[in-house]
């Protein structure tokens, strides 16, 4: 998969890598494009865990850097808080929560070997395509750090407030980074990832503009966004304000594919999959 990217650590990782191969194989090996091109030492033991919560806001979400630029990541969390301020029960949480206790199955997969592990985060755990996984390390003390992985999360059902989306909405993020802890059958802490800015904004102006119309006649946001003011707001209505434009702009120095990117996180927790 062609990848253009202007910063990331994963991608110096791999420069500096790079170099020491050529150097050790006379210039007959290439670095891999992906932390997870390069195999895992022995045989992984695969666990599953079913993520129960997951919080995009940027208060309790915005820890990852995932452009190198010093700065922690989160423009949809962003964009959320600031939705929520207006109209609270816009908050993702609790209503995202019920949806993952019910319709929508989003599992994290763990293969590790030796502390070295792969991380993946799919809808289920079978029947879905091969993503590059999030590569890194758990220590002894449960802590798990992992970067440069492909993950699918449910952004329709996520922006779902009224309760009227039923599909999900997969979609694919890139420069999966996840920094968590295990403690037993749980498994908890932060992951964040970039999406297409023009998918971000392409699927969120609908969700957005029929929350703002269920919302009442006098809210505050509901009349700014309302153009026209016939008392229904339209995708088009949102997508042409200049506030959803600045909410959703590409907020990394990375262009994957061609594409410039908007970054997403979750402060997440998920339990550990029990096989009867």
């Amino acid at each position: 998969m062609p990848r253009n990217v202007k910063t990331s650590r994963a991608s110096v990782w791999w420069i500096v890598t790079g170099i020491g191969l050529v150097v050790a194989g006379c210039g007959d090996n290439l670095a891999p494009e992906r932390l997870d091109d390069v195999p895992l030492p022995c045989s992984p033991v695969t666990t599953t865990f079913e993520i129960d919560h997951a919080d995009p806001s940027a208060i309790v979400a915005q820890e990852i850097d995932l452009d190198g630029d010093h700065r922690p990541d989160d423009a949809l969390g962003r964009a959320h808080d600031l939705i929520a301020g207006f109209a609270p029960d816009f908050k993702a949480a609790e209503r995202f929560g019920g949806r993952l206790a019910t319709d929508v199955a989003w599992t994290l997969a763990l293969d590790e070997c030796n502390g070295e592990v792969r991380v993946s985060i799919a809808p289920t755990d079978t029947g879905v395509p091969q993503l590059p996984r999030a590569a890194g390390q758990i220590k002894p003390d449960g802590t798990l750090t992992a970067e440069d992985g492909q993950a699918q999360l449910p952004l329709l059902a996520l922006a779902d407030a009224t309760g009227t989306q039923r599909d999900p909405g997969w979609r694919i993020g890139d420069a999966l980074t996840i920094r968590a802890t295990l403690d037993g059958d749980s498994l908890s802490g932060v992951f964040a990832m970039a999406l297409p800015t023009e998918l971000v904004r392409a699927d969120l102006a609908a969700p957005i503009g029929e929350f703002l119309t269920a919302q009442p006649a006098t809210q505050e946001l509901r009349l700014a966004v309302d153009a026209n003011h016939d008392g229904v707001v339209t995708a088009a209505e949102v997508a042409t304000t200049t506030t959803y434009q600045g909410m959703t702009q590409s907020d990394l120095g990375l262009v994957l594919d061609g594409q410039p990117q908007t970054s997403i996180a979750f402060r997440f927790h998920a339990t550990r999959h029990q096989t009867e």
